[in-house]
């Protein structure tokens, strides 16, 4: 049990001397330094709800779904099956899927290749026990393809799947079992009988016929593998799949945003429908002409992506501190000048606002998140990249506050604000509120509010905070180095692409 401040502080008043205390075990972490990402999930939303950056195909939610109708009708045979055994049938053919993936192409782009490494190397495996029902835990909430974090948000807000426990009448109460087609799609039903169809001659196996421990060998799995691949859908499946893809919660929306990627990338100039250009052509709606019904989406996008380079920037200046303060501690001035220095063009005689006038702001936000990380790459031209990046946000903020912006995450309105009072100061003078303002005391409020909250629900400890002041000025915190640079939030773009692709929807109906 921990210890009250009051207890160690009377346990230290009687310490005679000093005494070797345990290896601290809290770790170095935190993803989120300054507490700006959570918008761009939000805004996200705005534009392709439901999707997310990994459940990028097809194949995975068919599977999914007839896992839990062959598991429900194995139900209705055996009447008496807790839900516990139903959910380790259907975790037992999620695994034995993956497993047959990575067993024919270990470079399948399916979540768990790591986890499931141990699979690929093996013989056989026992489907039962202590160690599998570790794994298949574990794997419930990371790897696996009901995980949180891959496709088990699509598969329940598209309604590929309803809770049994949910749906009226129904004799199960507990939560974790699932029927198929909630909805009565007879589209879905005969792409599961399709995708049955492809492995009918195996269905034989007990793994696909009991309930409790299976016995499954890896010539069984790979022969399996060959039956069910990851971009052998029939035609059933895809016309499924569109019309679960345009189902469920956020359908008008996600629908919206889809038909944005999609009129997008039929104008791709090369036909690649390569994802960066793809991404700028709805950053830029201007130069293609969207129709009038797309417009709002595009300008959501648009403002999605402006957020997306003010984050970028400024998470990447908290960076280009840390590799500043490697060696020794500096103040707020001295990084300022050194700043100053290294964009360059500063004669220590105009105001702020003369000296921003030499960095030319630009009109695409893409242009900026690909400029900012190819410096991070390179290792020239950073600061020029930063201060440009923020005079195009600044340029780019609305006139009222947004819904979605919370006023402690740096809202864009908020920024432009202080930016443009701060405009008559001398450059150095700019750059230090700029660095005390939305680096160092947003850092500091994000890392210790993160800190107390995981305190308080006894969750992971994670020494978030990177850098403090001290009497030479600020200095990181032990064990901090420069660290890995930031990078753009993945926008769901190759999900939505991959998708409409699988789908047959990127052909032209022009005539």
């Amino acid at each position: 049990m921990a210890s009250t401040l009051e207890e160690v502080i009377d346990n230290a008043s009687k310490a005679p001397e000093a005494q070797v205390v345990d290896e601290c075990d809290v770790q170095i972490g935190g993803v989120d330094p300054l507490g700006l990402r959570q918008i761009n999930f939000d805004m996200m939303d705005q534009v392709l709800p439901g999707l997310n950056n990994v459940a990028r195909h097809v194949r995975p939610y068919l599977l999914m779904s007839w896992a839990w109708r062959r598991c429900n009708q194995l139900v209705r045979k055996h009447k008496r099956v807790s839900v516990k055994d139903m959910r380790d049938f259907v975790d037992r053919i999620e695994t034995i899927y993956a497993w047959s993936q990575f067993a024919v192409d270990r470079e399948t782009d399916l979540p768990g290749s790591s986890a499931l490494a141990f699979l690929v190397q093996t013989e056989s495996y026992t489907f039962s026990g202590k160690a599998w029902e570790k794994f298949r835990d574990t794997r419930r909430y990371s790897t696996g393809l009901i995980a949180a974090v891959n496709y088990g948000p699509g598969l329940r807000n598209m309604r590929w799947i309803a809770d049994l426990s949910s749906l009226e009448g129904n004799p199960i109460t507990e939560p974790g079992a699932y029927k198929t087609n909630p909805e009565g799609d007879p589209a879905l039903e005969e792409a599961l009988d399709a995708f049955e169809e492809c492995m009918a001659a195996e269905l034989d196996h007990p793994a696909f016929n009991v309930f409790g421990k299976v016995t499954v060998e890896l010539e069984d799995v790979k022969r399996w593998g060959e039956l069910w691949q990851m971009d052998q859908l029939t035609e059933q499946g895809r016309t499924a799949a569109w019309r679960r893809i345009n189902a469920g919660e956020g359908r008008s929306v996600r629908s919206k945003g889809l038909e944005l990627v999609r009129y997008a990338a039929l104008h791709d100039t090369d036909g690649v429908n390569d994802t960066n250009d793809v991404r700028r052509l709805m950053a830029n709606p201007d130069g293609i002409g969207f129709p009038e019904d797309l417009l709002p989406f595009a300008a959501r996008w648009r403002r999605m992506q402006v957020r997306q380079v003010l984050r970028l920037a400024l998470e990447g200046l908290l960076y280009w501190c840390q590799g500043e303060l490697q060696e020794a501690p500096l103040t707020t001035r001295q990084l300022a000048l050194r700043f100053l220095d290294e964009a360059g063009g500063y004669s220590g005689q105009h105001d702020a606002l003369a000296w921003i006038e030499q960095f030319e702001p630009g009109s695409d936000p893409i242009e900026h998140l690909d400029r900012i990380s190819a410096c991070f790459g390179n290792g020239e031209g950073l600061a020029t990249a930063l201060i440009s990046a923020l005079r195009f946000c600044i340029a780019e903020a609305p006139d009222e506050p947004q819904p979605f912006e919370r006023p402690d995450r740096l809202p864009l309105v908020k920024a432009a604000r202080e930016w443009k009072a701060w405009a008559d100061l001398l450059p150095a003078a700019f750059i230090s509120r700029l660095l005390e303002g939305w680096i160092f005391a947003q850092h500091t409020y994000w890392s210790v509010g993160r800190g107390l909250q995981d305190a308080r629900g006894n969750g992971k400890m994670i020494l978030r905070l990177r850098l403090f002041i001290d009497e030479g000025g600020w200095r990181l915190a032990q064990g901090i180095g420069q660290g890995t640079s930031p990078n753009a939030t993945p926008d769901r773009l190759e999900t939505a692409l991959s998708l409409l692709h699988e789908c047959d929807q990127l052909q032209s109906t022009d005539t």
